[in-house]
């Protein structure tokens, strides 16, 4: 039971071989579905899927990808409306799909506050206690810890 564990959560980070020797990743994978549609989910001799490629392909992260770009956008939201279909047919919805085009787009990042930095570090803890800490503060109590860093000079309140 615990190896099956570790293979579900090592899953958006795995590598494949291809015959030739070539690594395959998740990142490859998704730009050849919207790029270069060499299709390395299937052997081109028998025509069957590689299951070694295919554990890297997640399809949650796949869509997500997809989402990123307008012109892919509701593609991606009809594979996430259809969650239930094999692995491989997703990889062949994209793939047959949509239209060659290079969608390296920016994954999106968390912004943390100002605020929440100083709370983090005023209470020594990680950025998801300080936003909890931050919500059951006052404005008065948020003030006082805010001119207590700012008083210590450099930018935004913390010594260099």
């Amino acid at each position: 039971m615990k190896k099956s564990l570790e293979k579900t959560s090592k899953k958006t980070c795995e590598v494949a071989e291809l015959t030739n020797g070539t690594k395959v990743g998740l990142f490859d994978l998704i730009s050849d579905l919207s790029y270069s549609k060499k299709d390395l989910l299937h052997d081109k001799s028998t025509g069957f899927v590689k299951n070694n490629v295919l554990r890297v392909y997640v399809p949650y992260m796949v869509n997500r990808a997809f989402s990123l770009d307008l012109s892919s956008i509701l593609d991606a939201q009809l594979m996430n409306e259809a969650y239930f279909l094999n692995p491989d047919i997703q990889h062949d919805f994209y793939l047959h799909g949509l239209r060659k085009a290079k969608r390296f787009n920016k994954w999106p990042k968390t912004v943390i506050e100002d605020e929440v930095k100083v709370i983090s570090e005023e209470y020594q803890v990680n950025t998801k206690q300080a936003r909890e800490i931050a919500r059951t503060l006052t404005k008065e109590q948020k003030n006082i810890i805010l001119t207590k860093y700012q008083s210590k000079g450099g930018k935004n309140g913390r010594s260099n």
